[in-house]
């Protein structure tokens, strides 16, 4: 029998971080120091290439990071951060990924989406995603504007992180994804 693991377990930020946005695209104009985060200890915990906590702000291993960097990803600002497991008290060191850049991708003749509000752009529900890919050239990693939880990925991005066996990373074909920003 196969052992249980948590891959998206429940990670929480000790500290408030005041005036910043990890999913606007932008960068900060403070100062962040080391962040620290804790994961609940009570599973087993699968330490992942890549976690998501409810903050949204995203967490890169060391790996992932050399990865983005050897494939020319140069649109994200890193900061520090410590994730410790609390039943263990084991500590690993991860990146908070600040990724720079939002593109209107989404193609809104072919999609199926409701929108925040009539004087917005954002997405609040989106039944069926279509990309305009005109909009993707030369961008290998993005938030996708009209609903910045989702991170873009490009398809040599997907393939080199596949080749690595990244744990904790999974890429959905847009016409597959089910509306929940992973």
């Amino acid at each position: 029998m196969r052992s249980q693991q948590t891959l998206y377990p429940v990670i929480e930020l000790k500290q408030v971080i005041e005036n910043t946005s990890w999913v606007d695209g932008t960068s900060f104009k403070t100062n962040i120091n080391l962040l620290e985060f804790f994961v609940d200890g009570s599973l087993p915990l699968a330490w992942c290439d890549y976690f998501r906590p409810a903050v949204n702000i995203p967490l890169f291993s060391e790996r992932m990071k050399e990865c983005l960097a050897s494939l020319g990803v140069d649109n994200i600002d890193y900061y520090d951060a410590n994730v410790t497991n609390t039943q263990s008290g084991e500590s690993r060191r991860y990146y908070a990924a600040n990724i720079i850049g939002q593109v209107p991708g989404m193609d809104a003749e072919k999609s199926e989406y409701e929108l925040f509000d009539e004087d917005s752009y954002l997405a609040e529900d989106i039944q069926k995603l279509v990309f305009d890919e005109s909009k993707f050239s030369n961008i290998k990693l993005c938030r996708l504007a009209e609903y910045d939880l989702l991170l873009i990925a490009h398809q040599d991005l997907k393939t080199a992180l596949e080749s690595k066996n990244a744990v904790g990373v999974a890429f959905i074909e847009p016409e597959l994804w089910d509306g929940f920003a992973t």
